[in-house]
């Protein structure tokens, strides 16, 4: 039987390096202040939500009373909307864009729901009481 060969054993483990950047360190082009003056456009500052905007969203997504509670969505939406936009003018960069953006688009898909509904209902009502008067005057010739 052939003698078998057997591998070194391992070296001892070395404490881990950090691995070494993908770029050279120095390629990578930083934005220092140049006399006190931070270089770039300024960022504005960050806000809180805007409250109108959240409530048009809960109006839109809800019909607590319906037709007015989308119709006050609505004008929420629209108003919070205007204050964002202003307080974005004077550096002011309040949050709640994604708020007033739900509440308008539900408010205006369920207000136009309920237009829709009614609108339907009336033609039915229109066409069913049509469809009656129809039926009591048959009803009256063929009644000996």
């Amino acid at each position: 039987m052939p003698d078998r060969i057997v591998p070194p054993p391992p070296p001892p483990f070395a404490p881990m390096s950090p691995p070494p950047p993908p770029f050279p360190v120095e390629a990578v082009p930083v934005a220092r202040p140049v006399n006190g003056i931070q270089a770039g456009p300024p960022q504005p500052v960050r806000g809180p939500t805007e409250p109108l905007a959240v409530f048009s969203a809960v109006c839109g997504l809800t019909a607590v009373i319906p037709i007015v509670s989308q119709v006050v969505g609505l004008v929420l939406g629209v108003v919070s909307l205007g204050r964002i936009r202003r307080a974005k003018k004077h550096g002011v960069q309040l949050s709640g864009m994604g708020w007033t953006m739900t509440g308008l688009i539900s408010s205006a898909a369920a207000l136009a729901g309920w237009i829709g509904f009614f609108v339907v209902i009336g033609v039915l009502q229109a066409h069913l009481s049509e469809s009656a008067s129809a039926l009591s005057e048959l009803a009256r010739h063929t009644t000996p």
